[in-house]
């Protein structure tokens, strides 16, 4: 996957987060714990593809 598509992703779900979390106090809801968890996942493949660039690249 490409690093920047991954980074825009990445900013979008940390916006999104945001925005729920100035929307509502109602963590109950599951809405805010759901996009934490894709946050999650992209930063956990982000992270995944920098270091495989990173082991390419020498």
């Amino acid at each position: 996957m490409d690093v920047l598509v991954l980074e825009q992703e990445i900013k979008d779900l940390r916006s999104e987060l945001y925005k729920i979390g100035r929307e509502t106090n109602k963590y109950s809801e599951g809405e805010i714990f759901k996009v934490s968890q894709k946050l999650d996942e992209k930063i956990l493949l982000y992270q995944k593809t920098k270091t495989r660039l990173h082991y390419f690249t020498k």
